[in-house]
């Protein structure tokens, strides 16, 4: 029974990062539990980590994260590494 338990976990991806929904992070934000943060603006996918070190990652809205969300994030002192749209022109 503990090797199926075992097994069934080398298919968790999540590298040690807490998962959360776009939800909890914006309110772990507000709480001000939040360190620092990545944003990949194509696919949406956000990573971070917790002011105690802790990991975590999250899925946000593809395309452009909300404004107000990236001015909330400033107001509580996280400065977002916010990977944009790259250029098409060459």
């Amino acid at each position: 029974m503990l090797s199926a338990l075992f097994i069934g976990n080398l298919g968790d991806d999540t590298g040690g990062a807490t998962e959360l929904t776009y939800s909890e992070f914006i309110n772990e934000v507000k709480a001000d539990q939040v360190e620092e943060v990545k944003i990949d603006q194509v696919s949406g996918s956000i990573e971070g980590e917790f002011k105690n070190g802790d990991r975590f990652k999250a899925q946000g809205p593809q395309g452009e994260t909300p404004a107000r969300d990236l001015a909330l994030m400033e107001e509580h002192g996280i400065q977002p590494d916010y990977k944009g749209r790259s250029s098409d022109v060459l």
